[in-house]
């Protein structure tokens, strides 16, 4: 008994002076760290009443934190400056004020007023010296100094010249040549005169180098730019068209097999002429009176073409005269030749001596033939056939050939790689052949009996077919 009283002793004086400390912490700030002590205590006073027996436990129930009404007062206070923010507003950069000025000049020195207007600028001014003394009349009211310069430049034709911090003010015409440079560009797909005549309005001089398909531009940088983006869409590669023709002697009777009708073709008159060679003194002869030119377009394949024309040359029936191919660029004149050159002779006679010159005329078939692309898988195709043979032999020893020439002009639409056939070129010939007898026959008056002339006419179905295929 005696050893519990002294626990109780022992608890109450803990208590008393437990007391005695919470209410002396009243008077000082109340902080969390004090509380937490005071609780602590508390819980110890707890635990040994409840080892003595002396009170029931207590769940203990853990502190709950409180704000102060400093530390409140605290969070409603606007951050310090010196604390960091999540976001820092910048502060906004003063706007660029604009100098508006007034200018009143009448007949001043163009010197004077730029003078006036660079100092307002605060930029140097330097004036060529040709417009020394030259006058001027200006009178604006709030106007910027790129404007109040912009309008005496164009009001007397001048221009400038940015150096620094200062401006060179000179005619535009100055200006333009202090500021000129050139420049050699070479051409590779296009040729050179072609694209000169396009840059002419552009740059301030171009000169084409045919030998180097080249081209000299002289003019300012902006200008040769201008002109050497212009180059860049022209000087591309061009599309090629080959052309694989075929000169045919065939039978009228194996067109049917060829599916050729001629009913369908399209028909064109030959403009036909007569052209003697040499001098004999007789003039070119037109006529229009010439067989027609037929134009069939084939609806086979060109394998399907060439498969029939095998055949019928196993069976006589057809000939392959000529298997000319060429390749021309898009838009490009190609001209094929398939005949003969025959020679002739001329003599003439200078100072006493007799000089002979042998000369050669041709005749056969000319083809020209201009390819168009106009879509991804159509060509639209100029044609230009030309037939000559020689018609007859003029002259004193009938030594001149008289060449006789029937032309034409066609354009035809096909598909890639679709043949198409030209016809009536020479379906019927007349030949006048002269038989004489020499030295008898050139006797005045009785030289006409012991010659004489006779027509033979030759029959032949002659063919060109053509087929146009782009190249990929």
């Amino acid at each position: 008994m005696k050893k519990i009283s002294i626990y109780c002793w022992l608890v109450s004086l803990i208590f008393i002076l437990s007391t005695l400390y919470a209410k002396t912490l009243e008077s000082f700030p109340n902080t969390d760290e004090f509380k937490e002590e005071i609780l602590g205590k508390k819980k110890v006073e707890e635990r040994l009443e409840e080892e003595l027996g002396l009170a029931p436990a207590k769940k203990f129930v853990p502190p709950t934190k409180t704000v102060s009404s400093q530390s409140s007062s605290q969070a409603k206070m606007p951050p310090s400056a010196s604390e960091p923010q999540g976001e820092v507003k910048k502060e906004e950069e003063p706007k660029e004020v604009i100098k508006r000025i007034d200018l009143d000049f009448t007949q001043a020195n163009i010197e004077d007023v730029l003078r006036v207007i660079g100092e307002g600028g605060g930029f140097n001014i330097v004036v060529d010296p040709s417009l020394k003394g030259k006058k001027i009349d200006l009178h604006v009211k709030n106007v910027t100094i790129d404007e109040a310069l912009e309008l005496i430049f164009n009001a007397y034709g001048l221009g400038s010249a940015k150096i620094g911090n200062s401006l060179f003010i000179a005619t535009k015409e100055k200006i333009v040549q202090r500021a000129l440079t050139n420049k050699v560009i070479k051409l590779e797909n296009v040729r050179a005169e072609s694209v000169a005549d396009l840059l002419k309005n552009i740059v301030e001089s171009v000169t084409s180098n045919k030998e180097m398909n080249s081209l000299v531009i002289i003019g300012t940088p902006s200008q040769i730019e201008e002109a050497e983006k212009i180059i860049a869409k022209l000087d591309i590669p061009q599309p090629q068209v080959l052309l694989a023709t075929q000169v045919l002697e065939i039978d009228a009777d194996a067109l049917r097999e060829l599916g050729i009708d001629w009913s369908d073709a399209i028909t064109l008159s030959f403009q036909e002429t007569k052209r003697p060679l040499g001098d004999i003194g007789e003039d070119t002869i037109p006529s229009s009176s010439g067989p027609l030119l037929k134009i069939f377009k084939f609806e086979r394949t060109p394998i399907q073409f060439n498969t029939i024309i095998k055949m019928l040359e196993t069976e006589n029936k057809a000939k392959v005269l000529s298997n000319p191919r060429i390749t021309t660029m898009n838009e490009k004149e190609a001209e094929i030749f398939i005949g003969d050159k025959v020679p002739y002779t001329i003599t003439t006679v200078t100072g006493g001596v007799a000089n002979t010159e042998v000369r050669f005329a041709e005749a056969g078939i000319r083809l020209k033939i201009t390819p168009s692309i106009i879509e991804e898988d159509f060509v639209v195709v100029k044609i230009e056939p030309e037939v000559s043979y020689i018609y007859t032999w003029r002259g004193p020893e009938d030594q001149y050939p008289w060449i006789r020439t029937r032309e034409a002009t066609a354009y035809v639409r096909v598909r890639d790689s679709q043949p198409f056939i030209l016809g009536g070129l020479i379906s019927q010939e007349d030949k006048k052949n002269i038989y004489k007898v020499p030295l008898l026959s050139q006797v005045p008056i009785f030289g006409n009996l012991f010659k004489y002339e006779k027509t033979t006419s030759d029959d032949k179905e002659i063919i060109i077919s053509v087929t146009p295929q782009i190249v990929r």
